[in-house]
């Protein structure tokens, strides 16, 4: 991915609020659905748009992916994770 977008950051870490800074939108993909709220009203404080796959009543945008495959999206895999952030860049980027 960072060879389509070289400011492109994915990381994969325990939460701090810092991580908000300077960030436009945020998915959340955590299977824990307080630590997930708590991180969504820390965005949508900062004015940050979220997504958070497991929690769709959290999101402000949908992406829509028409490739993703049923066990891609019961496993999230890396592949699933993928596209998305592929198509993201599609309709953010370009």
């Amino acid at each position: 991915l960072r060879e389509v977008c070289a400011n492109l950051s994915i990381a994969q870490k325990s939460f701090e609020k810092t991580d908000l800074e300077n960030q436009e939108l945020v998915f959340i993909t955590l299977k824990d659905a307080l630590q997930t709220k708590q991180i969504v009203k820390e965005a949508k404080d900062r004015g940050i748009l979220t997504n958070a796959p497991l929690y769709p009543e959290y999101n402000d945008f949908y992406v829509q992916v028409d490739d993703v495959q049923p066990t891609d999206i019961q496993g999230y895999t890396g592949s699933y994770w993928k596209k998305i952030a592929l198509q993201v860049l599609r309709l953010f980027l370009f």
